[in-house]
């Protein structure tokens, strides 16, 4: 039945691969293959990602980090979040499915997006183990390049240098299948990352889309690869052609995420052109898109481009706001994230005042930590400032989002600078 859920997939039907993929899990439980039905719960998750469902995705994920032993009860699960809570209930298996490492590594990118790299490269790094572990090193060079990616966000570009290495090592080891124009893709980007564009260059002539292919799931993360190399290459025009093409198959079957990218390398491409107005409509309609789920890395890895759109998102907004639907409050979440800060901080009595707009107020201590993850410091980085246990600090951003009614750093630094805490 994965068959044919690929199938649904890669000609667009979402709605027909998630339903495929309710009924294999129900089946594969029953029949007690816990490896399909394991897998199947990555691949639920993968979709709801994929339509944009990010905290939907993130449940399901944890879930399926919940392993199932083989079970007699009936699964007559109607929905994806039925599944997953199903899936939590039916016992713990102590060893961990051969599926594991693969749930680790969707969880970790769909962290590194929300801005979570601690917890995104704890999840890569146990990918890796568990592939390791299990004999099963298809994964490692995903996990790898994905590694190399968040240590160039950190500022750590030796690091970035060595794990690429790594990832390009496995890659001559452990070549498979459909992942290959995926891995040729996220290579692509990485090394325009790193600023090697001739190397860039280079990986794709080798890609297997082509520009005036129709647009497909299959080969949409080459597409954007390839639009992004056209940009970094000042051939704008062309990025704008190749993105406007896929945009349109990409929207039709409702692939938020690569709506929301897609269009970001439009801005960017428009703002290099010097078309400023219609890069920031467009910026806008990404953020638009993107806010409800918290996205972060999609924007702040382009650097000091997006610094500048995302300043004239907020100048545009003061004009008229009407026509760019996205709160103040997360453009000033992005910028933060990229450094800049551009809200004056709020005085210590102010900052009390605002506390009172809460049912239960934050405490002195959890104002400070919150501050502190507003201004983009890790949770190792807050324990040193502060000098306190890592168990200390996760206490106390539980009982901040407990108390924010939120989930991730992003969603607390929304709300907390609508309650005007920062």
């Amino acid at each position: 039945m994965l068959h044919l859920v690929l199938a649904y997939w890669l000609n667009g039907n979402l709605a027909m691969a998630q339903q495929v993929l309710l009924e294999t899990s129900e089946i594969s439980r029953r029949a007690g293959h816990i490896y399909i039905a394991h897998f199947s719960m990555y691949m639920l998750a993968v979709l709801q990602t994929m339509q944009g469902h990010l905290h939907e995705a993130h449940t399901i994920y944890l879930q399926a980090l919940q392993p199932a032993a083989q079970t007699a009860n009936e699964f007559g699960s109607t929905s994806v979040q039925t599944a997953s809570k199903e899936w939590s209930t039916q016992g713990q298996s102590k060893q961990p499915s051969p599926a594991t490492s693969v749930v680790h590594l969707g969880l970790a990118n769909l962290l590194y997006e929300w801005n979570d790299l601690d917890a995104a490269a704890y999840h890569l790094s146990t990918s890796i183990e568990l592939g390791q572990h299990i004999g099963d090193f298809r994964l490692l060079p995903f996990s790898y390049f994905a590694l190399a990616r968040l240590k160039l966000s950190q500022g750590d570009r030796d690091g970035a240098c060595e794990l690429t290495r790594k990832g390009e090592h496995a890659l001559q080891q452990y070549r498979y299948g459909q992942s290959m124009s995926q891995q040729e893709a996220y290579r692509i980007e990485l090394y325009i990352a790193l600023g090697n564009i001739e190397e860039a260059t280079r990986l794709a002539q080798g890609c297997h889309a082509n520009v005036d292919d129709t647009p497909a799931q299959s080969y949409e993360a080459e597409h954007r690869a390839m639009a992004r190399l056209f940009i970094a290459r000042k051939q704008t025009d062309a990025a704008i052609a190749l993105l406007h093409h896929q945009l349109q198959a990409a929207e039709s079957e409702g692939r938020i995420w690569n709506v929301i990218k897609l269009l970001v390398l439009q801005a960017l491409a428009l703002q290099e052109q010097g078309h400023a107005a219609q890069a920031v409509s467009v910026l806008a309609r990404a953020l638009s898109l993107a806010e409800a789920e918290g996205f972060v890395r999609t924007f702040v890895d382009e650097g000091k481009p997006m610094v500048a759109l995302l300043s004239e998102v907020l100048a545009a907004q003061q004009k008229n706001s009407a026509l760019y639907p996205v709160s103040p409050e997360y453009v000033h979440t992005l910028l933060a994230a990229l450094g800049v800060h551009a809200q004056p901080e709020l005085s210590h009595n102010d900052a009390q005042i605002s506390l009172h707009t809460l049912v239960e107020p934050l405490s002195e201590r959890e104002v400070e930590i919150l501050r502190l993850i507003a201004a983009g410091m890790s949770n190792q980085e807050i324990t040193e400032k502060l000098i306190i246990a890592m168990s200390t600090l996760k206490t106390h951003i539980n009982h901040l989002y407990a108390k924010l009614d939120v989930h991730s750093r992003t969603q607390a630094i929304v709300r907390a600078r609508a309650l005007n805490l920062l």
